[in-house]
């Protein structure tokens, strides 16, 4: 099976959930305020450039950054969500929705100071060509 295949699954079955089940219950909004809070306390947002990878809608974790003074860049393969991400993004916060695939990153070596990838891996057919691009877009890889 080749991956192009495969990518296209997952841009498809996401573009028909749009967002799953989990996203409506209060544990998973507990769980995400313990991620942003942990990423807040790792290291200053404000000011920040930040790529976030598999953003779907952006919610929560684009839009959470966005509104500590982070520029967020969030991508995803699948064209509906990253639709869905600038139709209803508050216009005031620095987000740009960009489709675009985790294995291959449009953007120039160490250009962000921080990349998050939260509950999307799973879903990279070549993980370690994705960790790789994550690392290079970094400014400084740890």
């Amino acid at each position: 099976m080749n991956k192009e295949y495969i990518k296209k699954c997952y841009a498809y079955k996401w573009e028909k959930v749009l967002t799953s089940h989990y996203l409506l219950v209060d544990e998973y909004h507990e769980y995400a305020a313990e991620i942003i809070g942990l990423i807040t306390r790792l290291f200053t947002v404000e000011g920040k450039k930040i790529l976030d990878v598999g953003c779907g809608t952006g919610q929560p974790y684009a839009e959470s950054l966005a509104r500590r003074g982070a520029s967020v860049v969030g991508i995803d393969l699948a064209e509906y969500l990253v639709r869905k991400l600038k139709n209803t993004i508050d216009r005031k916060l620095n987000i740009t929705p960009l489709v675009g695939d985790s294995e291959v990153l449009p953007f120039a070596s160490g250009c962000f100071d921080a990349v998050i990838c939260i509950q999307s891996s799973w879903y990279f057919p070549n993980f370690e060509c994705a960790i790789y691009e994550m690392l290079r877009v970094l400014k400084t890889a740890l």
